[in-house]
């Protein structure tokens, strides 16, 4: 027995495998809080649509379901920090996860004009750094299926 753990799946993710009732997601490899459940998200997921999904943990004994729960999540979009300095003007590929059609950048807070922004696709997000941009140290994040994500470190040149 033991708890498994589905995301369920969104009309605009890829299709589920066969027979699945949504994502499995993984136990996170650090040890959690007692009374808590640290989930991942497995590689190669990255490509799941962004917005409010449904958590659910479903526990089984002696191969049969026992008792089930689910708790509401958001899934946000994410950004890889680009490895370097990037020059203002310059156009870039950003790694990303979990991006969406009506994805938007933010550059230290300030929101990339949509014509510098083009959705590739789920992992990835083509950009424009705004000739404007401040040069120094500072942030970008990703807001796409109407939430943002975390900061990713980004130095401006």
């Amino acid at each position: 027995g033991g708890t498994a753990f589905f995301l369920d799946a969104d009309p605009a993710d890829p299709p589920l495998p066969p027979g699945a009732a949504g994502w499995a997601l993984a136990p996170a490899p650090a040890p959690a809080p007692p009374g808590r459940v640290g989930l991942v998200i497995p590689a190669g997921l990255s490509d799941l649509a962004p917005g409010l999904r449904v958590l659910r943990a479903v526990d089984t004994r002696d191969g049969l379901p026992f008792g089930a729960d689910l708790i509401g999540v958001t899934l946000v979009p994410a950004v890889t920090a680009p490895i370097g300095s990037v020059a203002r003007g310059a156009t870039l590929v950003l790694a990303t996860a979990h991006a969406a059609a009506d994805v938007e950048v933010f550059l230290n807070g300030a929101r990339v004009p949509a014509a510098d922004v083009d959705f590739l696709s789920a992992t990835q997000v083509r950009l424009v750094v705004p000739a404007a941009a401040t040069p120094g140290p500072g942030v970008l994040v990703l807001r796409a299926g109407k939430v943002s994500g975390p900061d990713a470190p980004v130095t401006v040149t």
